[in-house]
């Protein structure tokens, strides 16, 4: 439907006539008539539009004149002079004037109306071109066929799991965040049909989704019903959304999946660019994770775990007593702490030492370089640790080398993810360990701790050099001599390092027997 120029309107008479406003502030200062109505004397459309256009230009010029009278400083009595301008404008606009002259009027008319028609065209038509080659990730990608979300979802996982590219905890996490996608997006929906529209809408709601939404709201069983579901949830939320980092998970995952069914042509474009964080949300949500403080370390091993003391409805573990000194004592991760084994413990050259390897189910390296052998500190030796070795292989019959050195609790997301929670939720808040705002303090702090006392310890009156202190603690040394060709530093070098951190806590005092008979 054809829309009519600006001033150019068809009363209820169905005559067509112009209808110019002048500014309100003019009307109201100069006593002027507010609008200024002129009638084309014609019901043809065609021929409203020829006097239109011959007769807006000195409209134009009337309304230039106004403005120009209007900031004229010299000019003594302004309001006779508009209404003058105004008088002389209808003068001279003769309805003759607005006759059709020619057909070559006409005719230029027309052929202005078509050369504007060619050039909205040709404009279109290149942003078409610069869209479709923006998008297609290959110039020769076509669609051949279409299937819905779910089942490209379907067939997305299961070719992971015939490579077997995904662990069992990366699957289960990718797994959620595909499926939250196709909650959001509508399991039913043809994967065709997805476009830089519905993916926007996606990240702005996952963006508005509170934490754990899961668990607050009951999801409905029918899969048609949840876009809806989750549009109402994230209109209406005022809890705590989902971090940067949360969403960079959600994002991480869908991206390769969109990437994946451009391959498989069931899209021709991945729309990656509209699912990024950006720098200032980073910045906004991002929270450090702080080295442990000398309070904090004082609070944690003089606290009732390494004391006589027992709590009330306490359940003490070994791996509580055990856990965060090797932490500390060591700067190992979380992860390769928690997955040891029995045989994990060696011996090389009379030196006991922690085998940091991905030999087992549920193992996994961040890492090449995070695959090393380090010897166990003295503090460690000293606390007892070969008494609760040898307790620890008696307790099963087990073959010792897939005996987990700690009894730990299960958790969807592996043993380092139960360890992790009851540091954070259960001991850091009776040892309340406090952070500044915008950080916070966890297991991996003592990874800092120890990296930082390292770092400051001096041998032989030298500070400990950095490629031995990313040996002990799985970093590249950023030396191709040593990272490709290098074997390593030897063990004495490795101990004699560790064992001369001092972190000026009474470490002595801590006793493995002690907090058995605590337990007792």
């Amino acid at each position: 439907m054809r829309k009519n120029p600006p001033y150019f309107f068809k009363s209820k008479h169905s005559v067509y006539f112009i209808r110019f406003s002048f500014p309100l502030p003019i009307c109201k200062s100069f006593n002027i008539q507010r609008e200024y109505k002129r009638s084309l004397e014609t019901k043809c459309r065609d021929t409203a539009l020829l006097r239109y256009y011959q007769y807006i230009p000195s409209l134009i010029e009337l309304k230039i004149n106004i403005q120009r009278s209007v900031m004229n400083s010299d000019i003594k009595n302004k309001e006779n002079c508009l209404q003058n301008l105004i008088a002389q404008h209808k003068n001279k606009s003769k309805l003759i004037e607005l006759e059709d002259s020619n057909d070559e009027l006409k005719y230029e008319l027309i052929s202005a109306h078509a050369k504007l028609k060619q050039q909205e065209d040709v404009i279109k038509s290149k942003e078409l071109t610069i869209n479709r080659l923006s998008t297609m990730s290959s110039p020769n990608i076509a669609i051949t066929s279409t299937i819905t979300l779910y089942e490209a979802i379907k067939e997305y996982i299961e070719q992971h799991n015939d490579k077997g590219t995904w662990s069992e905890k990366v699957k289960r996490q990718r797994k959620g965040y595909i499926l939250a996608f196709a909650d959001i997006v509508g399991h039913s929906r043809h994967i065709s049909e997805l476009n830089g529209a519905l993916i926007t809408n996606y990240q702005r709601t996952l963006r508005k989704l509170p934490k754990n939404v899961n668990k607050l709201f009951i999801k409905p069983l029918s899969a048609s019903d949840r876009p809806e579901h989750f549009k109402n949830i994230a209109r209406t939320n005022t809890l705590e959304t989902l971090s940067a980092r949360g969403l960079e998970s959600h994002f991480n995952t869908i991206k390769p999946f969109l990437a994946w069914c451009v391959k498989s042509t069931y899209l021709d474009k991945d729309y990656k660019h509209i699912l990024e964080i950006g720098k200032q949300e980073k910045a906004k949500r991002k929270t450090d994770v702080l080295p442990f403080s000398k309070e904090h370390l004082n609070k944690m091993f003089t606290s009732y775990l390494y004391s006589d003391k027992l709590l009330a409805r306490e359940k003490p573990k070994p791996f509580h007593f055990w856990l965060p000194l090797i932490g500390l004592c060591t700067g190992a991760r979380i992860s390769e702490i928690a997955t040891l084994t029995l045989g994990d413990i060696i011996t090389i050259n009379g030196i006991k030492s922690f085998d940091f390897n991905e030999d087992g189910n549920g193992k996994s390296l961040k890492t090449k370089s995070s695959k090393r052998t380090i010897p166990i500190p003295d503090v460690i030796t000293n606390a007892g640790f070969d008494e609760y070795l040898s307790e620890r292989s008696q307790s099963t019959n087990v073959d010792e080398k897939n005996i987990p050195l700690f009894e730990l609790p299960d958790h969807r997301d592996g043993v380092a993810r139960a360890v992790s929670k009851w540091f954070n939720e259960n001991f850091k808040v009776k040892c309340n360990l406090e952070a500044p705002d915008k950080s916070k303090v966890v297991f991996h702090s003592f990874r800092h701790t120890f990296i930082n006392k390292l770092s400051s310890t001096k041998l032989n009156g030298d500070l400990i050099p950095s490629r031995i202190i990313k040996n002990i603690v799985g970093h590249e040394t950023g030396e191709i001599t040593f990272d490709v060709y290098g074997h390593g530093v030897g063990l004495e070098v490795l101990k004699e390092a560790i064992d001369a951190v001092d972190f000026q806590l009474p470490l002595s005092d801590i006793n493995y027997e002690k907090f058995k008979n605590r337990v007792k």
